[in-house]
């Protein structure tokens, strides 16, 4: 019942989104790589999005779990996900997923493209439009994340420091007279 909640609130809001912001795809695009995003490749996939997080001014250590796929003919590797398309080309569509995702790739020709979805989410739109060889997707893969993210602690401004250093010498000076 839950699934049926989630379906016939995606398909009355789909054409409320595309009406005013036509969006392709859900989360924060990362990269596009060549190979492939199967779960034994997990520590080249984990380099690259700490190598993304590094770029990006995050302090990052990915821990992934792979979750399951949907194959372009609809069929999963995993339990209770689904697919539906947005054209007759299975280059677009909304997926849905049993459990939280942090992360989720589209494999389309020789590249997959990975995104990055905070908060954790359990459906969303994708589209290939990153994979430059081929538009039809093969499968998307699904992760999740036992990491932790974090912003830099920010360094001070120079004028901050000088305004702060010359705070002291006044405190300083006042002490001295008193």
């Amino acid at each position: 019942m839950k699934r049926l909640i989630v379906l016939l609130f995606i398909i009355c809001l789909l054409p409320c989104v595309n009406v005013f912001a036509s969006p392709s795809y859900t989360g924060t695009y990362m990269f596009t790589a060549g190979g492939n995003d199967k779960a034994k490749n997990i520590d080249q996939i984990e380099d690259l999005i700490n190598q993304w997080f590094s770029d990006e001014g995050l302090l990052y250590q990915a821990d992934m779990e792979y979750l399951g796929k949907i194959e372009e003919d609809g069929s999963t590797e995993g339990d209770n996900f689904d697919v539906f398309w947005g054209d007759d080309t299975h280059t677009n569509g909304t997926w849905l997923a049993p459990e939280l995702v942090k992360y989720y790739s589209v494999k389309a020709g020789p590249r997959y493209s990975m995104y990055f979805v905070d908060p954790e989410i359990t459906t969303g739109l994708f589209s290939t439009e990153y994979e430059l060889k081929s538009k039809t997707m093969s499968h998307i893969s699904f992760w999740t994340n036992q990491g932790s993210y974090r912003t830099p602690s920010p360094t001070p401004e120079p004028t901050t420091s000088v305004l702060f250093g010359l705070g002291l010498l006044v405190l300083v000076g006042l002490n001295r007279k008193t």
